[in-house]
């Protein structure tokens, strides 16, 4: 018999809101939508987007939307491909913003404002602009301008840009096709005060210079120096820096694995590349990755990590003759050659430089006051990253840097150091499940529109206190949702949208259920989840696929009323099952639909909804469901409330259940496992709250009642099934009234 695991129940964020009120981090400020609190969350994954479609809105703001609307989410997990390389920089003011390309190949930004919560990563650009992990380079264009450029899939020099604070524009080539290697290293670097270049090593085995004079038209690219030179291959490293007042330097490692070096003064013709160090000695593997910085006011210095693994560094004063190469520090700290070095200034005199090592570490190293090199010293322990992923450190705050990585799961993980103290972290930044975006219009969220009533099929609708949308399920290239409205006279819904992104309309298909008619009106509460026909004892099989239907309404007469209720009302109320079609082209059938009427191991489905059997009763007219299948096991899942709404007095402590069962009839038989219990899990005074409790910023915003758990909606793309331990993880958001507001929750069943 399937039985909660003890200690799994765990409250993991709250979803929405400003605030958390038992102290955790909270991820995403939706009050910037005009969403003050929420609740329940029907959702589905549609084209790996978990699309959440939560109910009323409590705010009233004449400059936004009307009270009592519904919201859209989605959680767009993106993470950092393997190896992926990265760019951070002070974006505008107080804001820090780091970048990457997705698995997708989508040009992608997450950023953060002073010192408060990383916001989980957006797309900047739509998918397939850059190769997965490709290289990024960051530098303003001007004081309140922000510029990041790529090398797209053709081979074209790419940039997005964003003014201030503002939405980011582009990204666009401002290169011919070809020029270059798709995602290889570019570095970007004011050369003047009114100009931006851009290097890179293109495919002409060129050192390639792109550039802009204060807001005018990209120039080039430009290949500099004589073609005799031994260039790398396109896209290897190549770094740049200021050497006095004046000139600009850029490097690469050659293909002979000498250092060169080109330069530019006051913005003339660009000068070299020419090999520098001691004649005939190999720097580093050719193209390796490397950076130069001004280490002081006279002494430009480059780190590359040498053919053995060691970090190296070569060095010029006032523009003398260039020392090196020389490890940085005495002994064998191996580092994986050509690995990316990320640099930084820490307060007055001190540098530092960040690689990954060889056991998949992060050290740092520092040099004071130009003085030799201290290190190497751990900031991210063994196996936290690849020994060659990208690094990227940033001045986060005055006195604060913040180094950020790419870990083995696609985690994106910040460590940081502040004046005086010792290095913190790492933590990752863009979990999965929490990065919660809201469908908005302007500067709210939009609300869940209808198009389309049964007797208007161009009315624009939207649901009223109390209608809300119950279930979703994705088919084809739709998302179809239900949605109850009507007050007491309930009608549930189907509408669907070929976009759910977008502030659109959802298109209305047809009216599945209506109450209060007692042959009908068993299905306002929906659950759907879609499956092989085949897999379905007693039904038709024509179809190519179906939607499963779990739904709550009134019971028929027959039904007998479910013991310990407190205060049942309004009959007998249960859970029902039924069956959709869907059809390829066309989606659901409606005139196909059969439903449950009972029969055991052979279940027998009838035409009419008045025939439906409730699989079990439960207490009240009200209760929200959500379903699925574990992974990997084939059963089926559903989960339910037995608190009552919350005028039903008493009820408000009772549990979240689940009850799993082999076939969709059977869950009426199964065992109900408690998995979240109030008082078990310890929530009264801490995320839960009654009206003894003082109305401050833990509880807002509320109705006025006892909280109480319900709106618990599975998150079935996080599933886990540990077969061996034959344990299923589940992760789901259940809302609580007080404060009225969503929480992300996880809790492990023994099968």
């Amino acid at each position: 018999m399937p039985s909660w695991v003890p200690g799994s129940t765990v409250r993991i964020a709250q979803m929405t809101g400003n605030y958390d009120p038992d102290g955790l981090p909270h991820f995403k400020d939706t009050v910037d939508w005009g969403i003050d609190g929420t609740d329940l969350g029907a959702n589905t994954v549609h084209r790996g987007t978990t699309f959440i479609y939560f109910g009323d809105v409590p705010r009233v703001d004449p400059a936004g939307p009307v009270h009592d609307l519904d919201a859209i989410g989605y959680i767009e997990d993106l993470k950092v491909p393997q190896h992926a390389q990265l760019a951070a920089t002070r974006q505008h003011g107080d804001v820090t913003s780091a970048f990457f390309i997705d698995a997708d190949g989508a040009l992608c930004v997450v950023w953060v404002i002073a010192g408060g919560v990383w916001n989980h990563p957006s797309k900047i650009s739509g998918p397939q602009v850059a190769p997965p992990g490709a290289n990024i380079a960051a530098a303003h264009q001007f004081d309140n301008q922000l510029d990041v450029f790529f090398i797209d899939n053709e081979g074209a020099l790419n940039v997005a840009w964003v003014h201030e604070g503002g939405s980011w524009q582009g990204p666009q080539r401002i290169s011919p096709l070809g020029v270059a290697e798709p995602g290889g290293r570019l570095v970007a670097i004011k050369q003047l005060a009114n100009q931006l270049d851009v290097l890179f090593i293109g495919r002409d085995r060129r050192l390639n210079v792109a550039w802009v004079v204060d807001g005018g038209i990209w120039q080039g690219p430009i290949a500099v120096g004589s073609p005799d030179i031994p260039y790398p291959d396109p896209g290897s490293g190549i770094a740049a820096s200021p050497q006095g007042a004046n000139q600009l330097d850029a490097f690469f490692i050659g293909q002979d694995g000498g250092l060169y070096v080109a330069w530019s003064t006051e913005g003339g013709a660009w000068q070299g590349p020419q090999r520098v160090g001691a004649a005939g000695v190999q720097v580093a593997n050719p193209g390796s990755a490397l950076v130069a910085f001004k280490q002081s006011d006279n002494q430009v210095t480059a780190l590359v990590v040498n053919q053995e693994g060691r970090l190296t560094a070569l060095w010029v004063v006032d523009g003398g003759v260039w020392q090196g190469p020389a490890p940085v520090v005495a002994g064998l700290h191996p580092i994986k050659p050509g690995s990316t070095i990320a640099v930084s200034k820490q307060g007055a005199d001190q540098w530092d430089a960040f690689v990954a090592a060889a056991d998949g570490a992060v050290h740092v190293y520092w040099s004071t006051s130009g003085q030799p090199w201290q290190g190497p010293q751990p900031i991210a322990p063994a196996a936290s990253t690849f020994d060659d992923t990208g690094i990227a450190v940033v001045d986060q705050l005055e006195g604060q840097i913040t180094v950020l990585f790419g870990g083995k799961t696609g985690d994106l993980n910040v460590a940081w150091n502040a004046e005086g103290h010792p290095w913190a972290g790492p933590v990752c930044i863009n979990p999965e499940m929490v990065g919660l975006k809201i469908v908005a219009k302007g500067r709210s969220f939009f609300p869940f529109t209808i198009r389309g009533t049964e007797v208007d099929p161009s009315k624009l609708w939207t649901l009223g206190i109390n209608e809300t949308p119950t279930g979703a399920f994705s088919f084809e290239d739709r998302v179809y949702v239900f949605a109850v409205a009507g007050q007491a006279n309930s009608v549930s819904y189907l509408a669907s949208s070929d976009h759910p992104e977008r502030p659109d309309p959802y298109k209305l298909h047809f009216a599945f259920s209506r109450g209060p008619d007692p042959l009908r009106g068993r299905f306002l509460q929906v659950a759907p989840v879609v499956v092989n026909p085949a897999e379905i004892r007693g039904l038709e099989r024509e179809a190519e696929a179906g939607v499963i239907v779990f739904g709550h309404g009134a019971a028929s007469p027959d039904t007998p009323p479910r013991n310990g209720c407190i205060h049942p009302s309004g009959g007998v109320h249960g859970v029902h099952l039924a069956f959709i079609p869907l059809v390829k082209g066309v989606g659901p059938v409606k005139e196909g639909a059969r439903f449950y009427m009972g029969g055991g191991p052979q279940p027998e489905w009838h035409a009419d909804e008045a025939m439906s059997k409730a699989l079990f009763a439960t207490c009240y007219y009200w209760t929200s469901l959500s379903a699925g299948r574990i992974p990997g096991s084939g059963k089926w899942i559903v989960l339910s409330q037995l608190a009552g709404p919350g005028e039903v007095d008493g009820s408000h402590h009772l549990p979240i259940v689940a009850r799993i069962a082999d076939q969709p009839w059977e869950i009426g038989v199964a065992e109900e496992v408690p998995i979240f219990d109030p008082n078990r899990e310890g929530a009264w005074g801490r995320y839960m709250f009654g009206p003894d409790f003082p109305d401050n910023d833990r509880n807002r915003p509320h109705v006025g009642l006892p909280a109480f758990a319900y709106g618990a909606y599975l998150l079935n793309k996080y599933t886990q099934w540990d077969r061996k331990q034959n344990v299923v993880t589940i992760f789901y958001l259940m809302s609580t009234s007080r404060p009225y507001q969503v929480q992300l929750m996880r809790s492990s069943i023994q099968l």
